[in-house]
């Protein structure tokens, strides 16, 4: 990775992650589980946020270049599998036990898909707005 991909994500990584707590708890409200404190919730998307920085470190040393499919295919599985893990390790069902990492898999998907629907939506708004705008 360049030096200047990496600062970027440093300084967007808390930002991110603030943008992304109300999608996972949310997810966790859905799915039953317990759900955690905004404070607790925003910790643990940048728990996960600094496991997947490291894991695209690793495997941007064995990745091929950026931008083909094979390395966009690594890329998604390596964040259901880290996003699963941590989501499944931290998070906590009723009686206080972890709760899995397919039930964590099953967190970051439906999080994922929540935030993938939100930017659908604005951008439906947007382009309706531009078309009787006449934009």
């Amino acid at each position: 990775m360049e030096l200047g991909s990496i600062l970027k994500a440093i300084v967007l990584w808390p930002l991110l992650a603030l943008v992304d707590v109300p999608f996972v708890r949310l997810g966790a409200r859905i799915l039953k589980v317990r759900r955690p404190t905004f404070g607790a919730t925003y910790l643990l998307v940048l728990i996960a946020g600094a496991a997947m920085f490291l894991a695209n470190l690793v495997l941007s040393l064995v990745l091929p270049p950026a931008g083909s499919i094979a390395a966009l295919v690594v890329t998604i599985l390596a964040a259901i599998l880290v996003y699963g893990w941590v989501f499944g390790y931290f998070l906590t069902d009723n009686d206080g036990l972890s709760i899995g990492y397919w039930k964590g898999t099953q967190v970051f998907l439906l999080a994922s898909a929540l935030f993938a629907a939100l930017l659908v939506a604005i951008a439906i708004v947007v382009v309706g707005i531009g078309n009787i705008w006449g934009i």
